[in-house]
């Protein structure tokens, strides 16, 4: 899990996933990069109060096996489980990716 991800994206979005309505989930994925370990990972999300999902790829077999190549990578998966849209989650990307699921995954009673 990119931390710094976490607290400019993956934050924002959990706030709006959590409103009525809302068809949006979040699950992080950490990978053992920069020698991270799930204990740290796990610390991180408690101190700064993120209560989304969050599981640990220690061998990275998961992301090969999806093609992750950088982190951090975000997966769109539709309602029945098939991958929609993925790619590195910076810059522009990101943003046009945060629109489209607040559009699309948020009610419109809000």
């Amino acid at each position: 899990m990119c931390r710094t991800t976490a607290e400019q994206s993956l934050a924002p979005l959990y706030q709006v996933a959590q409103k009525p309505g809302s068809k949006l989930a979040i699950l992080s994925v950490g990978l053992n990069f920069n020698d991270d370990t799930v204990e740290a990972q796990r610390a991180f999300l408690e101190a700064k109060g993120y209560s989304w999902p969050s599981v640990f790829d220690p061998d990275g077999s998961t992301a090969e096996r999806h093609g992750v190549v950088g982190v951090p990578t975000a997966v769109v998966l539709d309602p029945e489980g098939k991958v929609v849209t993925f790619g590195y989650y910076k810059g522009d990307w990101a943003k046009r990716l945060d629109e489209f699921l607040k559009q699309n995954c948020v009610s419109a009673a809000k």
